[in-house]
């Protein structure tokens, strides 16, 4: 890596001072406050969420929990603070002995755990990350050892991971369970947990693979990189690269392809492909600011520039039009829940208070 780019990932990298609570703009308050109450009030007695019909609640309960830790609120203290407990109480109660922490009896669920695994971990990183020394953090983190454990044994032989754990799963690997669970073992990380540099960078290396000459990264490697190349995917690989300095020339490529590929239609498949699409390009189109990727890659086209405040008023225009009275957005598949979880994460990147999501 020559040192501009060097230079470049280490202002990538840089945390910044944790701002007040008024750092969203002025125009986006009242949506995140009303998004945030009314995904609160969803919350189960038990401290779960979940989608239609009960599917994915480990997947929804994490992602809804971690929409509440962007808000300021920890385990401790602020507006959210039991939801939040109650979130991780029900992750460390549901917790398998084997480290798993999906719980049994979903069936939809139980039929892809690894992705729901890889959200908790994120979740349950991020929270362990924020919580000061005490009983709560102690019991966490014993959860989360297991779970980091029960992820290196997931792991296939080519680095990625599956729906299923690799002995369960016949080998396959999919890259978006891949994304997830490797972003979620690089927040456990950045809580202070120890995870196997080796398994990252096997992890990094499969979607070294994956991609293919467009740019683009393959659905999967179990018959080999070939495919069609997916946005959503791609962005979660940037995502991943930000969150860990690889190949320069690999994060360039997936940043161009993402961006010319995204769909920007949230209402197309009724938002639930669209939104994940924008949840992970979003967190590389903030993480590259409005300089980084200028920075990153000289040579962009002014057409393929990727600038955080341009895509930002676009997409914040979309989720605030399609935004409902009660604060919740539509979403008939996997249901609203789902939607409101990750259109609030991205709404309030700008907030810059977990480590994990900020620049």
């Amino acid at each position: 890596m020559n040192t501009a780019l060097a230079l470049t990932f280490a202002a990538l990298s840089v945390t910044p001072e944790r701002p007040d609570s008024t750092a969203a703009a002025d125009d986006t308050k009242e949506m995140i406050s009303k998004g945030l109450d009314w995904l609160a009030k969803q919350q189960a007695a038990d401290g779960s969420w979940s989608g239609n019909n009960g599917i994915f609640p480990a997947a929804i309960t994490a992602l809804a929990g971690t929409a509440l830790l962007m808000e300021g609120s920890t385990l401790g203290e602020g507006k959210y603070a039991g939801h939040i407990r109650k979130a991780v109480g029900w992750f460390i109660k549901n917790a398998r002995p084997s480290g798993l922490l999906v719980p049994a009896g979903n069936s939809v669920e139980n039929g892809r755990y690894m992705v729901s695994h890889g959200y908790a971990l994120i979740f349950l990183g991020c929270a362990y990350g924020e919580e000061d020394d005490g009983p709560c953090r102690e019991e966490l983190g014993k959860v989360l050892q297991k779970a980091i454990a029960f992820t290196a044994d997931a792991q296939t032989e080519r680095g990625g991971w599956g729906f299923l754990m690799a002995a369960e799963g016949s080998g396959i690997d999919e890259t978006h369970a891949t994304a997830v669970v490797l972003q979620g073992l690089l927040a456990a990380r950045a809580s202070g947990l120890p995870v196997s540099k080796t398994i990252l960078d096997k992890a990094q290396q499969y979607f070294d693979t994956a991609t293919r000459p467009d740019g683009g990264v393959v659905p999967t490697l179990a018959s080999g990189p070939e495919g069609s190349s997916e946005a959503m995917i791609t962005a979660e690989a940037a995502v991943c690269a930000l969150r860990s300095r690889p190949s320069s020339a690999r994060l360039v490529r997936w940043v161009v392809f993402a961006a010319r590929s995204r769909d920007p239609d949230l209402k197309r498949n009724q938002g639930t492909n669209v939104i994940l699409q924008h949840f992970n390009f979003a967190r590389v189109a903030y993480a590259l600011g409005n300089e980084g990727h200028r920075l990153l890659d000289p040579e962009v086209k002014e057409s393929d520039l990727v600038m955080w405040d341009v895509y930002r008023k676009a997409l914040y225009r979309n989720l605030k039009n399609a935004q409902r009275p009660d604060g919740s957005w539509p979403d008939p598949v996997i249901g609203p829940t789902y939607f409101a979880s990750l259109g609030l994460i991205i709404l309030q990147l700008d907030k810059g208070y977990l480590p994990f999501f900020s620049r």
